[in-house]
């Protein structure tokens, strides 16, 4: 049996209905299966026990406590009324995680509102219905991996226990460490680029655009072999690739080519996302070849000798005759000293978090096991000195894109062991938020991906609450203990702290902060270093090349989990 009281179930199910959210109870699990006892269950743990399903939801108190009283084991769906859920799914090889984040990357990071970690490891977003406008039920809505449950649907809730389907092992849903709507987490606006995106129709899988000319063998097959040598996993590199594909006027050719190209990089696929964002390309200049230069250019950057060229050609007898002459003493390249850390473990660790991505940055590696190892001592052991264990790291790159595998593959981590409480993933709005989160769970990893963005945020407006956040970031790092002046700020009902003002002891707040140098230049002056944090901020530059291998479908090692 869960190792949950089933007072706890009604309870919950009580505050759910207090929030104006209709309620259903589902099936639970018994004997490791769901409990209608069909061993064919398509949907174990989670479909209603009650006979007309969703169109039963209600937000009586009698009704649901009659329910429970029924059924004290059941688990808890609220139905969408008044609110939408944006359901991520992450099971089944599906990818709906990488492809929030290619959207967000170009529209807009989500706003600050309720966020729940599912027990197969996805998410649910919670967003209030539109005015004037409800939105409905739809699945892979915006890609494979994305669906919308709106009107008339639900999904399942904390503290609901379901089975996980990628390893048959019961896992429960987690409200996001400050981000549960049972705290006082405010229901936030769908962005208007959401609502917009949820207003198409389910895009048609086809060759978008008129063809203006073919290209010929030889040229689809030096493309194909440029295309080669040019990482896929990254946003930025993908949008221009597709810009420069798109600029051939080869139509359902290009659009094939961008396809096969994007396409190695399995994780981040979709072919939908694909089929939307092709459609987007204009060509203002016309169609025509000159834009091929520079993907060619691109791809000898990553070591590509295009077989058309006359250097190609030439290039042995070159080579033999340089070798014949021996005028030159020809040095390699001194390669960047990457020193393996003390203990076995972490190199363990970074060499699994390169293996999560084509292109991997044996610097950014290490830090990201630095991340872990710190969240996992960060209130458990103090150095000479009394200080904590809890570090703030910062990796600075060219782009934040190519860094971010390094917070794909740490949540990856944290969903496996069951610490989705301990993580913070999107950005803390306020000190408020910041407060919060440490209150509810005072042991936290913070992966700031848009941290640049935060910094610039700040600085245009010095008293702004982002200021407040980073000031409160910076002050955290040293404290062993916080006194926080109100209930509300630790996010606390009016009255529940009693007449004591509430108190955080020793908290660990671990950061792994991405930052692109263009961004750090934009914001930072020498007088500013003080700004956001970016003393405490162990920053390390990832330089020269990353290397290049395929990505790995490897589980995350079972000594990392159970550590």
């Amino acid at each position: 049996m869960p190792a949950i009281a089933p007072d706890q179930l009604l309870q919950a199910a009580l505050d759910y209905a207090r929030l104006g959210w209709p309620v259903i109870p589902l099936h639970s699990v018994v004997n490791d299966w769901c409990s209608c006892g069909d061993p064919e269950c398509k949907s174990p743990a989670k479909h209603p026990l009650t006979e007309h399903g969703t169109h039963d939801a209600t937000t009586d108190a009698a009704i649901i406590r009659a329910w429970w009283q029924r059924w004290p084991w059941a688990n808890i769906g609220v139905v969408g009324a008044d609110v939408f859920f944006l359901d991520i799914d992450v099971k089944k090889g599906k990818r709906g995680d990488v492809i929030l984040e290619q959207l967000t990357a170009e529209h807009s990071a989500l706003p600050d509102t309720a966020l729940q970690y599912t027990a197969s490891g996805g998410q649910h977003y919670v967003f209030r219905q539109p005015t004037g406008r409800k939105i409905g039920n739809r699945t892979n809505a915006l890609g494979n991996g994305i669906d919308i449950r709106g009107h008339n649907g639900y999904i399942v809730v904390e503290p609901s226990i379901a089975i996980d389907p990628r390893n048959g092992q019961t896992a429960p849903y987690e409200w996001e460490a400050s981000s549960s709507p049972l705290d006082g987490q405010a229901i936030a606006d769908a962005p208007a680029w959401l609502l917009q995106l949820l207003q198409q129709p389910e895009a048609k899988i086809t060759a978008p655009g008129t063809v203006q000319r073919l290209l010929s063998p030889a040229e689809m097959a030096e493309i194909k072999s440029a295309l080669n040598y040019i990482p896929s996993d990254d946003y930025d590199t993908w949008i221009r690739v597709g810009l420069i594909l798109h600029s051939t006027g080869a139509g359902q050719q290009a659009f094939g080519l961008w396809c096969d190209w994007a396409s190695m990089c399995d994780e981040k696929y979709s072919q939908q996302v694909q089929a939307v964002k092709w459609k987007t390309f204009k060509n203002d200049k016309g169609f025509d070849n000159a834009e091929l230069a520079s993907l060619f250019a691109m791809a000898q950057g990553y070591g590509w000798l295009n077989p058309r060229s006359q250097q190609a050609t030439e290039f042995d007898e070159l080579m033999r005759q340089a070798q014949r002459q021996q005028q030159y003493n020809v040095k390699p390249e001194p390669q960047h000293q990457i020193n393996p850390f003390p203990v076995d473990s972490l190199n363990q660790l970074a060499a699994w978090i390169a293996e999560q991505s084509a292109a991997s940055w044996p610097q950014a590696d290490q830090h990201a096991a630095l991340a872990v190892a710190s969240i996992a001592a960060s209130r458990l052991y103090v150095s000479e000195n009394g200080d904590p264990c809890h570090l703030y790291l910062g990796l600075l790159g060219h782009s934040v894109g190519e860094l971010r595998y390094t917070h794909r593959a740490i949540q990856r981590i944290m969903m496996d062991a069951g610490l989705r409480r301990m993580m913070r993933a999107h950005r803390f709005t306020s000190s408020q938020t910041l407060y919060k989160t440490l209150q509810r769970s005072p042991s936290c990893l913070y992966l700031a991906d848009d941290y640049g963005q935060i910094l610039a945020f700040a600085r245009r407006q010095p008293s702004g609450l982002q200021e407040q956040m980073l000031t409160a970031l910076a002050q955290i790092y040293a404290q062993e203990e916080i006194q926080i002046d109100s209930p509300e700020d630790a996010g606390l009902k009016a009255g529940m702290a009693g007449d004591e003002q509430p108190m955080i002891y020793r908290p660990g707040l671990t950061t792994l902060a991405l930052l692109s140098e263009d961004q750090l230049a934009a914001v930072v002056r020498r007088g500013e270093l003080g700004r956001g944090a970016l003393e405490q901020l162990l920053i390390n530059r990832v330089e020269g090349r990353p290397d290049l291998h395929p990505p790995s479908r490897s589980k995350t090692p079972s000594w990392a989990v159970h550590h």
